[in-house]
Order: C-alpha cells, then structure tokens, then sequence
C-alpha cells in the first residue's frame, strides 16, 4: 500500500508571517512557496487515497500455454472492471496463453481462463 510522506522542514520561509514590511513579513516569493507546497501536499493526498482505493482492483498476471505446457507466456498487471471479476490487460499479456494466474494484493490467487482474451 502506498504511504504518506512526512512534509519535509521548509525552515523559516515556509511559515506563515505577520504582514508589514519589515523583517518577518510575507513576501509575494515566500506566498508562492507556501501555496506551491499547500497544492502539492493536497495533490499528494489525492493520489494516495485514489491508490488505496484502487489497489484491491489490481492483479499480477501470469500466462500459460495451451495444457499449462511450459513457463509463463506473459506477464503483467490487470485491473477488475467489472463486478463478475473480467480483468483488462495488454494484449500482449495474454498473446498466446490460454490461461493463467490473476495474483491480488490480498494475497488472493484466482485462476483466469482464456475465454476473456478470445
């Protein structure tokens, strides 16, 4: 699961200032550093709580010819799209494998037929 980054120490520059125009005042630079960093920040909060939602969708695949003859023909992610469980890859994933292995984060593997990728 990914995780959260403290925010880093932007020292002195990045704290909020009483107004004025002596020492200690707000800068129109510093208000742009502290806005960049607040946009960032929310940026990045955005795409974890997204991942995190989403990381129980995605699974490793593992393709195998036809009678599971062989190693793997391909690899790679897919993702559940629907509430049946039909998994969207790359065709080049499942080029000629017949079935294969869906791996998930839970730990969970689920054995995928060819029937999707036909």
């Amino acid at each position: 699961m990914p995780t959260v980054v403290d925010r880093p120490d932007l020292g002195e520059d990045a704290r909020p200032r009483q107004g004025g125009d002596g020492p200690g005042s707000d800068t129109s630079d510093e208000r742009v550093r502290r806005a960049d960093f607040e946009a960032l920040d929310a940026y990045s909060r955005t795409v974890t709580a997204v991942a995190e939602r989403l990381v129980p969708s995605v699974a490793g695949l593992r393709v195998h010819r036809s009678g599971g003859r062989g190693g793997p023909t391909g690899s790679g992610s897919a993702v559940v799209i629907s509430g049946d469980g039909l998994l969207l890859t790359s065709a080049h994933v499942v080029a000629g494998g017949e079935g294969g292995t869906a791996t998930f984060s839970s730990d969970a593997n689920i054995v995928v037929t060819s029937n999707a990728w036909t």
